[in-house]
């Protein structure tokens, strides 16, 4: 099922009691959609209610015992909603930076939440009952711990560590990421499983041993989640849902989507929600009933396959069939199958356009991904011709460099609001250290960087909030494409 409502993207998503399907988006609303039958046909979701109150982007949900939800945002408020009438029943204030988490214990709908302000707070009622403080940087995930002995919680941060508290005490401190650690999930038997901007999940001892690294993407993982069969699940920048086997750590399926894939969940009946850049959630099924029509997936195909891939996308990601357009097999190399899912292969159509594949082990196929298309050359981002970012062909791509060493993709158009486009892009990366004071910075980098337009004075007046801005070290340089490694759609005996 394809799940459209929002206006922009879907950043998190999770599911009620009732089954009800719920999602948050950058548009600062929250979406609660109900399954429908429909009439024979494969089930569909209708938007059974819109929630408003945040202030900007929905940046977590998270199901409250009894049926409740509550939710996160980069309005620093943490929102307990009043589900049957659609408004907020408490707002929980404390946080002094944005929230980029919340969770709730299973029985007594105590509710945690995690913050770029770098601490985990824990709720009772309207109240904070204790503040968690350790981490060096943001605190990306809470994950409360099953004991009832004492609270137990699980957090995980950009300084690159999980901790383990106890009775509001740091107990152990996690370590072996080797970039920001993104999410956590509970392995039921095993311990727990965590996902990082270094491309890896990792499988833990609650002890403190980690029993295996997955590499799981060429770039930044978002967030994982556990299924009910004991299989887990990966959501990544570059665009894919990977299903992995909970016993060997092997990628039993890989599903790309239309742009980023920020938000997975597993839902009880066994079934996927993601959400998707492209504002859209998706919910994916094994039980052939329950599969979309021909037409809809085909048309989800359609808008995969659609997305051009900058050269540089497929260059050292182990293509079969080479790189050099002019020697590249013919279609007919796609006769022989490929040797495990996800396997990339790339071949010239009948016209000479060279077009990656992948192979689909459930579906026995290679399916298409996308025509390769040029970059656009050049370096300094004045260059002729067109730059290809998450699908989109713009005429600057920027590689900004931040205070903490990432360097963060900035699309830019002629003709574009300068001022706008920094905007969009610290929203676009708050989660990554960008934060309002860099606003004027952004913008001058922008405007430096493209011919024609003239760079305004470097003050310290926010032009948006006509505060004061505090600016830490910064710098950039323009350059080619993003470089994302995207995975097939599949279909037929899985998701």
């Amino acid at each position: 099922a394809i799940l459209a409502g929002h206006e922009q993207d879907v950043r998190t998503v999770t599911t009620l009691n009732d089954g009800q399907l719920v999602t948050g988006s950058y548009d600062a609303t929250i979406r609660l959609w109900r399954e429908q039958d429909g009439s024979g046909d494969s089930p569909a979701y209708v938007c059974s209610a819109t929630l408003l109150g945040h202030t900007s982007v929905v940046s977590a949900v998270a199901a409250l015992p009894g049926g409740g939800l509550v939710s996160g945002s980069l309005d620093k408020h943490v929102i307990v909603w009043d589900v049957p009438n659609s408004t907020p029943a408490h707002i929980l204030q404390g946080h002094t930076e944005h929230v980029l988490c919340v969770a709730a214990a299973h029985g007594s709908g105590t509710i945690f939440s995690a913050s770029i302000d770098k601490t985990a707070r824990v709720w009772a009622g309207e109240s904070c009952v204790q503040t968690l403080e350790g981490h060096a940087a943001a605190v990306w995930s809470v994950l409360p711990v099953d004991d009832e002995a004492d609270v137990v919680l699980l957090t995980a941060s950009a300084d690159k560590t999980v901790k383990l508290w106890r009775g509001g005490n740091c107990a152990h401190t996690f370590t072996g990421h080797e970039d920001a650690v993104r999410c956590l999930a509970m392995l039921p038997g095993v311990g727990f499983i965590s996902s990082s901007n270094d491309g890896t999940a990792r499988l833990w001892e609650l002890g403190g041993g980690c029993l295996r690294v997955v590499q799981a993407s060429s770039s930044f993982v978002y967030q994982v989640a556990v299924l009910p069969s004991g299989e887990w699940l990966t959501c990544s920048e570059d665009r894919s849902l990977c299903v992995w086997d909970g016993s060997t750590g092997d990628c039993v399926q890989a599903i790309s989507h239309p742009k980023e894939l920020w938000a997975c969940a597993a839902l009880p009946n066994g079934d996927i929600a993601t959400g998707c850049g492209d504002a859209h959630a998706y919910v994916w099924t094994r039980t052939p009933s329950r599969v979309a029509s021909v037409e809809l997936i085909g048309t989800f195909k359609e808008s995969v396959a659609s997305v051009g891939l900058a050269a540089q996308q497929v260059e050292g990601e182990g293509v079969s069939g080479g790189f050099d357009a002019s020697s590249l097999v013919g279609e007919e190399a796609l006769a022989v199958p490929g040797t495990r899912e996800g396997q990339k292969k790339m071949v010239k159509d009948a016209n000479g356009t060279p077009i990656l594949y992948a192979w689909s082990s459930a579906a026995a196929e290679w399916e298409k991904i996308g025509e390769i298309v040029g970059s656009g050359g050049g370096s300094d981002g004045a260059s002729l011709g067109k730059k290809l970012y998450q699908g989109v062909e713009y005429d600057y791509v920027f590689d900004i460099q931040i205070d903490t060493g990432n360097v963060l993709k900035l699309p830019f158009n002629r003709g574009e609001d300068a001022w706008m486009a920094a905007q969009k892009f610290i929203w676009d990366h708050i989660e990554d250290g960008v934060h309002q004071g860099m606003l004027d910075q952004v913008a001058q980098h922008i405007m430096t960087n493209t011919p024609g337009n003239t760079p305004a004075a470097l003050g310290n007046a926010d032009p948006f909030t006509s505060g004061g801005a505090y600016r830490p070290t910064f710098g950039g340089s323009a350059s080619g494409s993003a470089a994302t490694n995207v995975d097939p759609f599949t279909s037929g005996g899985a998701y």
